[in-house]
C-alpha cells in the first residue's frame, strides 16, 4: 500500500503542474491573435517582364520572377496557386489591398473581437436577423466583466470587381465554396484571420455561439498554426497601428523556494563603477524584453521534471 500511495501522490503533482502550464494564456483568441500571431506571407508569381509597384506595401505577401506569362496567388504554404490570371487583367494594388479589408483592419484595431463578412448575391443578406440574433446572443452569453464583446458585420457583392481578390481567397478557405451559390458568413479576426463560413441556413444562433466561444475562449495554445484558421492577405501595418494598445499582461514565475534552493551562500557580487549609475530595472527596449508566458513554460517544465525526479528516488528507497 505504501509504494501505491507514493504513486498516487506523485501523479497528483504531475497533473497540477500540467494544470499550471495549460492554464498560462487566459487571453482571449481574438485578442492574442491581434498582438502576438503574425500573419503568415502569401506567395506571387509573376512574369520576369512585369514590374509591380511595392509604394507603402505592408502586405504579408514575398514576390517570384518567373519564365511565365501568367500570374499566379498562393496561399501560405500552399503548393497549388488558389489564383491564376493573364498579366493584363492583373492589379497588385486590388490584391494586397481593397475598401472591405481596409475597414476589417480599422475596425479589429478599433476594439471590434470578430468582423463577420457577409458574402451576398446583392449586397442584402437574406438571413441577415438571424445573423444579428446570434452575434447579440453571444456577445451576451459570453462577456464577461474584464472581457466585452464586440461583433459587427459587413456585407460584400460576391461579384465585386474591387473586391474580386479578397472574395478569390474567402471562397478558397473551404474545397467546395466556388461552387455554392448561396449566402455566407466568415468570421474574421487577429491580422486578418479567417474561420470557415456559416452558409445559408447554418447560419443561425447555434453555429454562430459555437463559433464566438471558441474565439472569446481563453487561448489554450499559443502556437498559431495548431489553431483552426487561414491567414487573409492584407496590406496594413499591424505593429505600428497596436504600438501602446496592448492588453496581454505577461506572467511571472514565482520563486521555486521550497523545492530545491539554488542560491550560493555567498553570491558575488560587483559593485558599480562610480560613474555608472544603477539601473532600477531592465530597459523596456525589444532586446530586454522578458516574455513572461515563456517564462511560465519553462519555469513549469522545470519544477515538473524536479519534482518527478525527487518522488522517484522517493519510491525507490
Amino acid at each position: 500500500m505504501k509504494k501505491i500511495d507514493k504513486k498516487i501522490i506523485l501523479l497528483l503533482v504531475v497533473f497540477s503542474l500540467v494544470g499550471l502550464t495549460a492554464s498560462a494564456c487566459d487571453v482571449p483568441v481574438f485578442r492574442y491573435a491581434l498582438e502576438r500571431w503574425q500573419a503568415d506571407k502569401f506567395k506571387l508569381e509573376i512574369p520576369e517582364t512585369l514590374q509591380v509597384d511595392k509604394v507603402d506595401d505592408n502586405s504579408n505577401l514575398s514576390i517570384e520572377k518567373k519564365s511565365t506569362q501568367q500570374v499566379k496567388v498562393y496561399f501560405p504554404h500552399a503548393n497549388s496557386p488558389f489564383l491564376v490570371e493573364e498579366q493584363e487583367d492583373f492589379s497588385y494594388a486590388a490584391l494586397i489591398d481593397s475598401p472591405a479589408r481596409r475597414e476589417i483592419a480599422k475596425r479589429l484595431i478599433a476594439g471590434d473581437s470578430v468582423v463577420w463578412v457577409a458574402l451576398t448575391k446583392d449586397g442584402q443578406l437574406p438571413e441577415q436577423e438571424a445573423l444579428e440574433q446570434g452575434l447579440r446572443s453571444s456577445e451576451k452569453k459570453l462577456s464577461k466583466e474584464d472581457r466585452q464583446l464586440k461583433f459587427s458585420t459587413l456585407s460584400i457583392k460576391r461579384d465585386s470587381k474591387e473586391e474580386r481578390y479578397f472574395i478569390a481567397s474567402l471562397l478558397t478557405v473551404e474545397n467546395d465554396l466556388m461552387e455554392i451559390d448561396e449566402s455566407m458568413v466568415f468570421p474574421v479576426f487577429g491580422r486578418g484571420r479567417v474561420l470557415e463560413p456559416v452558409i445559408a441556413q447554418g447560419i443561425n444562433e447555434e453555429n454562430i455561439n459555437e463559433m464566438s466561444t471558441y474565439l472569446s475562449g481563453d487561448c489554450s495554445c499559443e502556437i498559431k498554426n495548431q489553431n483552426p484558421g487561414l491567414d487573409l492577405l492584407f496590406n496594413f501595418n499591424w505593429e505600428e497601428a497596436l504600438e501602446g494598445k496592448s492588453q496581454i499582461v505577461e506572467k511571472s514565475l514565482p520563486e521555486l523556494s521550497g523545492v530545491l534552493d539554488f542560491k550560493a551562500e555567498n553570491p558575488p557580487s560587483k559593485a558599480p563603477a562610480s560613474n555608472e549609475p544603477v539601473p532600477e530595472k531592465f530597459p523596456d527596449s525589444p532586446e530586454h524584453e522578458i516574455n513572461g508566458s515563456l517564462a511560465l513554460y519553462l519555469g513549469a517544465g522545470l519544477l515538473l521534471v524536479i519534482v518527478i525526479s525527487s518522488f522517484i528516488i522517493f519510491i525507490k528507497r
